[in-house]
């Protein structure tokens, strides 16, 4: 986590003031060349993903789940639930509906 946060500091400080010169060429760019800019620069990354075509790239639902998720932390599932196939929520609705508070008035009547 800290080295994230420090990573975007750095992107922040933009000590290589790239951004800075970024914002300048779009911002002296007006009519006709804006459009030439955005179209070369598309040109660009069309000709690179036509080079590299059998590139595998992850997805980045997958790199978030191996940054943030451990093989300890995840759901075991009973047989009942045909291992995570199905999920018994019985237990959540009588809570949400406030059923277990009552059978247990109940058989305390009882």
């Amino acid at each position: 986590m800290s080295t994230k946060a420090s990573q975007l500091s750095q992107l922040y400080k933009d000590e290589d003031s790239s951004l800075q010169t970024s914002l300048d060429e779009i911002s002296l760019q007006v009519g006709p060349t804006l459009f030439n800019s955005f179209y070369d620069s598309l040109n660009n990354v069309k000709e690179y993903h036509k080079s590299h075509t059998n590139q595998i790239v992850p997805r980045p639902e997958q790199q978030l789940w191996s940054m943030y998720m451990h093989d300890d932390e995840l759901a075991q599932f009973s047989g009942e639930e045909s291992y995570g196939r199905y999920l018994d929520l019985n237990e959540f609705y009588n809570r949400y509906s406030g059923r277990a508070t009552w059978t247990c008035m109940i058989t305390q009547l009882i």
